[in-house]
């Protein structure tokens, strides 16, 4: 059955929202490889790409998932069992690093796709519009995939279509919101989530594209019109701006916490405690014998 074209991203008036398109990206890649496998080793990449986020203020932890070991940081992952290795590469790491992998001989097995985009003018009931009116398709027998709608407290929006365990599940939501307005008003994201033979596929044909950027908005735009579902930005839009926020690393977000909780707080007991006090409850004094220890060494 042909399914019915309708536009996502439209407003009360039923009439697409002007957008322009901000960012194309690789969002999720999860690269596996068996240790018969010649060539270069996916694991050294991995654990490369996690000591780079290190650098750039990422907490290393310990990592276990399915019998793979290893390591993660700023929401990424590398581990090894008996049969091979795994790299798993999310958010601003697998936009900046998934390059690294492309000299390995691998299997993806999940890859994500991302466009974002930024609308005229801010529409916080954009898709309760579009989910009231594929409800009507759906009660009407005319649209059969599954889709679900979810709003927050925060006022944000997410709008689901298809099965998180099918080979292609696409997400749409609120990224002005979901990123803590870190994103400009009116941003909306646009996902795509392949898996299995779907998401090896894309890699391919992601990695003999000339334009990485262009085959993903176009990859993105492809799938939810394949879907009855037409995005309100054209196929062929180019990224105009790159207006998104810097990766923010687990130091960063700690060095703030300290600035805006504990700083006041110090500020306030100074009336009750001497400074001798305060550097004990704060640590500094076994941050002084450390660096009275690492100059020692030197």
């Amino acid at each position: 059955m042909s399914l019915p074209d309708r536009t996502i991203g439209f407003g009360p008036d039923r009439i697409p929202v002007p957008a322009k398109v901000i960012e194309a990206r690789v969002d999720w890649i999860t690269a596996t490889q068996s240790h018969d496998v010649e060539g270069t080793n996916l694991h050294d990449i991995g654990e490369h790409i996690l000591m780079e986020l290190h650098a750039a203020g990422a907490y290393l932890r310990e990592w276990h998932w399915r019998g793979y070991s290893g390591l993660t940081a700023g929401g990424s992952a590398v581990g090894a069992r008996d049969d091979g290795a795994i790299v798993r590469l999310s958010g601003d790491a697998a936009a900046l690093a998934w390059r690294a992998l492309s000299v390995a001989r691998c299997h993806i097995t999940r890859l994500d796709l991302a466009v974002t985009i930024q609308l005229k003018y801010d529409l916080p009931k954009i898709l309760a519009n579009n989910y009231a009116d594929l409800r009507e398709l759906i009660d009407a027998g005319l649209y059969s995939r599954r889709v679900s709608y979810v709003s927050d407290s925060d006022g944000g929006d997410t709008l689901y279509v298809g099965r998180r365990t099918g080979e292609v599940f696409l997400r749409l939501y609120d990224k002005t919101r979901e990123s803590g307005y870190a994103y400009p008003p009116a941003s909306w994201r646009w996902e795509v989530e392949l898996k299995r033979s779907k998401a090896q596929q894309a890699w391919d044909d992601l990695l003999r594209s000339a334009d990485q950027e262009s085959y993903v908005t176009a990859a993105v735009w492809d799938a939810y019109k394949t879907r009855g579902l037409t995005p309100c930005w054209d196929r062929g839009t180019a990224v105009v701006t790159r207006s998104v926020p810097a990766p923010v690393y687990d130091a960063e977000r700690t060095y703030a916490w300290l600035m805006t909780t504990v700083a006041p707080a110090i500020d306030r007991l100074q009336e009750w405690y001497d400074l001798a006090q305060l550097e004990a409850a704060c640590g500094f004094r076994r941050l002084k014998r450390a660096e009275e220890r690492k100059y020692s060494t030197t």
